[in-house]
């Protein structure tokens, strides 16, 4: 399971409230709800507009902090890459439930990934995968499944959501950084979700360390 982004560093990581909602996930917020909402209120597997959906995103970006809302509130159920070569444990899977495997795209075994679709399919199940490229697939029938897969995609970050997801992130940890400061970080940081990510804890591990708010000299320290 990733680690990703838009959470507050905290033991509490995956609640609903502090996920950060942005221009560039939300989209894929309300596509997945929708893919639970009406997969979990049908009676037939076969009505289904779809019984697989995939997130795509860059790393970082919360692919695993929005499932993971989700399926608390729908009780959706994660996979592990163990399970699914375990056909004992597949066959005891629930029908007409969903089910979560993560970061597909990081998993060497292509046949693997394209058994459980088929076996899926044939047992009623709904899938919803995670991954950051889809162009990791070398298996022939895997990639042509895909593309008739939907994508519930995050996008990057644009220059205003760094802005907005910094902020929220550090005020969320009890730091209040002035808009220069902020500004500062922005014009030094490569722009995406894992460079944000690792600023982040930086700053909020120099706050618990030093009790104080990191002056722009710090920020310079810290960004170095």
């Amino acid at each position: 399971m990733q680690l990703f982004l838009p959470i507050s560093h905290n033991e509490n990581s995956f609640d609903k409230d502090s996920f950060i909602t942005l221009p560039e996930n939300n989209d894929a917020i309300n596509f997945l709800r929708s893919f639970f909402r009406n997969n979990c209120a049908i009676s037939h597997f076969k009505a289904c507009l779809y019984p697989n959906i995939i997130i795509q995103g860059p790393r970082f970006s919360g692919k695993t902090h929005i499932l993971s809302i989700l399926a608390e509130e729908f009780s959706a159920k994660f996979l592990s890459f163990g399970q699914i070569k375990n056909l004992e444990f597949l066959a005891n899977l629930t029908k007409n439930k969903i089910y979560i495997f993560e970061d597909i795209d990081q998993i060497d075994d292509d046949e693997a990934i394209l058994r459980l679709i088929n076996f899926a399919y044939e047992r009623e199940i709904f899938l919803i995968f995670s991954l950051q490229n889809l162009t990791n697939f070398n298996l022939a029938d895997l990639v042509s499944r895909f593309k008739s897969i939907p994508i519930a995609k995050i996008d990057n970050l644009t220059i205003n959501s760094i802005r907005d997801l910094l902020q929220a992130l550090l005020i969320n940890n009890n730091i209040y950084l002035s808009s220069s400061k902020i500004d500062f970080i922005i014009k030094n940081c490569q722009r995406n979700y894992e460079s944000i990510n690792d600023i982040v804890t930086k700053i909020i591990n120099f706050n618990c360390e030093f009790l104080k708010q990191p002056s722009l000299g710090d920020l310079k320290n810290i960004l170095s």
